[in-house]
């Protein structure tokens, strides 16, 4: 009987990765073939008749920006493959976060101001951690990037970090749309993207990447959403702060 229940969890567990596969496949799919498409019907029409020089450049660009959007895709994969290999290890050195962090803030400020949008850093000073710089910036500015993205005119963001001898926390919080309950567990999948329309840009990689870069420094992300009010993410990174000199 325990051979039987044993064989019967591994069967559930497979099955359960085959659907992941296949899901994630299907969004792999999805994302592709529209660049593909329209490789191929700007391809057609430039060879199929007759053309003047500048356009033939138009079709020339309008295919570059669509083979950019598939090695984003390729790139984006390869970049979560290896945080969560955690083959950036031999990169890390003391960062300041509370500085990287304040960085964030400054370089997303233009942006929150022409959407209308308050976004508002409170950040403890001298928040160190050994880690990867260009990773943590990454994983930073792609919750920065995502709450901007999903909050409307005349909403707020709101970035707090903290730390103290338990660890780092940052959390980034905003008033936008928020996230149906049945997406919050997959929301940090690769390609999964709530916004199944795809009317919003990016490849669905964002939340992948800084999961695998928590995760890479030995803490994790999490996320509470209402939809239509909003969502907010938490980054914790346990006992990594170094006080300073």
């Amino acid at each position: 009987e325990k051979k039987c229940c044993y064989y019967r969890r591994l069967h559930v567990s497979g099955q359960a990765l085959i659907n992941d596969m296949r899901a994630m496949t299907d969004n792999i799919a999805h994302d592709m073939r529209s660049p593909l498409a329209r490789i191929r019907a700007v391809s057609e029409v430039a060879l199929s008749s007759k053309k003047t020089s500048d356009e033939h450049k138009a079709a020339a660009s309008s295919t570059i920006e669509e083979c950019d959007r598939l090695l984003q895709m390729i790139n984006a994969t390869l970049d979560v493959a290896e945080a969560e290999a955690g083959s950036a290890a031999a990169d890390k050195q003391t960062v300041n976060i509370s500085e990287l962090a304040k960085d964030a803030c400054e370089l997303f400020e233009p942006v929150a101001d022409e959407k209308e949008i308050e976004l508002s850093c409170q950040l403890d000073a001298g928040c160190r951690i050994h880690g990867n710089v260009q990773n943590l910036q990454r994983m930073l500015a792609n919750l920065l990037d995502n709450a901007l993205k999903y909050t409307p005119p005349k909403g707020k963001i709101d970035i707090k970090l903290g730390c103290d001898d338990q660890g780092i926390k940052v959390a980034v919080a905003d008033t936008g749309i928020g996230i149906p309950e049945s997406d919050q567990a997959r929301i940090f999948e690769r390609f999964f993207r709530c916004d199944q329309s795809r009317s919003q840009s990016g490849c669905g990689m964002g939340l992948s990447f800084s999961q695998a870069v928590a995760r890479a420094h030995g803490g994790d992300i999490s996320v509470a959403s209402e939809l239509g009010k909003g969502a907010r993410f938490t980054i914790t990174i346990p006992n990594s702060r170094i006080f300073p000199a």
